[in-house]
């Protein structure tokens, strides 16, 4: 499990997704097979600019798999009610 963030980090990350200012992973145009190993890299590109956000779209398959991955590298998420189509990674 990941331990908690600092005050200063929280933060940073919340101004981050106030200011819309996240990087995005688009797993629009990938196939299924296709997006764990794309997000896996891009993820280790980007892990210390969280919070990112992960575009899904409204594939009930793609955000599964896109949340199991998240879920076995114990990263921490949030799926904002206001757009479904995004997983909000913090």
């Amino acid at each position: 499990m990941k331990e908690p963030l600092s005050y200063v980090e929280w933060h940073k990350r919340r101004d981050r997704m106030a200011n819309g200012s996240m990087p995005k992973f688009d797993c629009h145009g990938l196939t299924y097979l296709e997006v764990e190993d794309k997000l896996e890299n891009w993820l280790l590109m980007n892990s210390n600019n969280l919070p990112i956000e992960v575009v899904t779209g409204h594939s009930d398959q793609m955000k599964k798999i896109v949340k199991k991955y998240l879920d076995k590298h114990d990263f921490m998420y949030q799926i904002p009610s206001h757009n479904p189509g995004t997983i909000t990674v913090i």
